[in-house]
């Protein structure tokens, strides 16, 4: 379907910019942000001239808006979440489709529209049962989001990555 295949590479183009965003302003950020998420949005991170495409739609086809937050649970090690908020639920099914386009290792948190996940949103499962991570505390700003999560280290090493498409579920994608 061309709605899921828009919406992976929109999340391409989104993770890769905000990855540029936060490696381009590492200092200031360890500096400033806290805790409390500091929220990125499309104006800024277009603003900042990262590398988002002119024409970057601040909403993917499924009417969810594009954001990112950051925070600092320890001194030198940020949190960037990439995610989408509002909009229209995905289904399971789906989720797979979009994960398979975005590339990586995709995974998802599924509504269990379809039955199959025992645990519901407890857990994010991997692509075809890879693997699979519980939930608990990482969901980001609310319940309704994609979201991308990879923590920087104090040099600005990628530790780790994922991938999260929701509206209480989402596809996972870790980078190397």
């Amino acid at each position: 379907v061309m709605t899921d295949v828009t919406t992976a590479q929109q999340q391409q183009q989104w993770v890769a910019a905000v990855t540029n965003y936060v490696n381009q302003n590492m200092s200031a950020l360890q500096g400033s942000v806290t805790t409390s998420p500091t929220v990125l949005t499309v104006a800024a991170v277009k603003a900042a001239n990262v590398g988002l495409p002119a024409g970057f739609s601040g909403t993917n086809p499924f009417n969810q808006t594009w954001t990112a937050a950051v925070t600092q649970p320890t001194a030198g090690n940020l949190q960037v979440f990439v995610y989408t908020t509002g909009g229209n639920v995905i289904q399971d099914q789906r989720l797979g489709s979009i994960a398979r386009a975005a590339g990586g290792f995709g995974g998802m948190i599924p509504v269990n529209n379809s039955g199959v996940y025992a645990g519901g949103a407890a857990n994010a499962y991997g692509a075809f049962g890879a693997w699979q991570i519980p939930t608990a505390g990482a969901t980001p700003v609310e319940p309704n989001e994609h979201w991308d999560r990879y923590e920087r280290k104090r040099r600005g090493q990628r530790r780790q990555c994922f991938d999260e498409d929701d509206d209480r579920h989402g596809q996972y994608r870790y980078q190397r």
